[in-house]
């Protein structure tokens, strides 16, 4: 009896430990700013990430269950070629890389996935319309069930958050920024090397005081020493 207890015991721990392997393993899938679906051999979804609800526009609890001839049931020749594929990929399991026209999703589904791709944090059912223009999504977040109308732009130098049930009307403008001329927000590379913990330093022609405001400018003599700057570093690393 004292062994079966044993034997039960460390049973319940192996599967105890694989539970959070793969809570660990969804909670990163989940994460990913790519679409990403799991099947059944039938051809059933079992599964898909956030992703993948914001760029078809689909709940996925609409979609657990069915096949893909749902998801496409205005073209079932892409649904033929998915099963096809499918198939190939069951008979010779490994990688599989294939392309197609695929009809575009909805308009607001479209937009999430887009500025979910260039790091904004949207909530649930964010709507953006066609004329809408977000400056720097890496600085934008949006609640839940949140509209933003016509022709709104979002001119975000630093962080802009919009609070749940929020309506920006058309036509508004947000401007958001920065007194602190130390830390200043650039649409360029430096951000992706700072979230890696590596540092960086962004040069460019001008002063900080001109720029950022209407009528911004850049004197010809500080664009020609910022391209000699740029000539003797790039002569620098090559000859390192």
């Amino acid at each position: 009896m004292q062994q079966a207890e044993v034997d039960i015991s460390s049973v319940l721990a192996v599967l105890e430990s694989r539970r959070d392997d793969l809570r660990i393993a969804q909670e990163l899938i989940e994460a990913l700013p790519i679409p990403v679906f799991f099947k059944a051999r039938d051809g059933r979804y079992l599964g898909v990430n956030r992703a993948w609800e914001d760029f078809f526009g689909v709940a996925r609890s609409e979609m657990v269950g069915h096949a893909v001839r749902d998801l496409y049931p205005q073209a079932p020749e892409i649904a033929q070629r998915h099963v096809a594929m499918d198939e190939q990929l069951w008979k010779r399991p490994g990688t599989q890389s294939y392309e197609m026209r695929l009809p575009l999703p909805k308009g607001y589904a479209w937009r999430r996935f887009l500025l979910r791709c260039f790091g904004a944090k949207l909530g649930r059912a964010a709507a953006f319309a066609r004329t809408s223009r977000v400056f720097h999504p890496w600085l934008l977040e949006i609640g839940d069930w949140c509209a933003i109308s016509t022709n709104v732009q979002i001119y975000n130098l630093g962080p802009v958050k919009v609070g749940n049930h929020t309506v920006l009307s058309q036509d508004v403008y947000v401007c958001a920024g920065t007194h602190d001329y130390g830390k200043v927000s650039f649409g360029s590379e430096a951000a992706l090397f700072h979230k890696a913990k590596m540092s960086s330093v962004l040069c460019g022609p001008g002063h900080i005081a001109q720029a950022h405001q209407p009528n911004e400018w850049v004197a010809l003599d500080q664009l020609a020493q910022c391209e000699a700057f740029m000539r003797q570093l790039a002569d620098v690393v090559c000859d390192a």
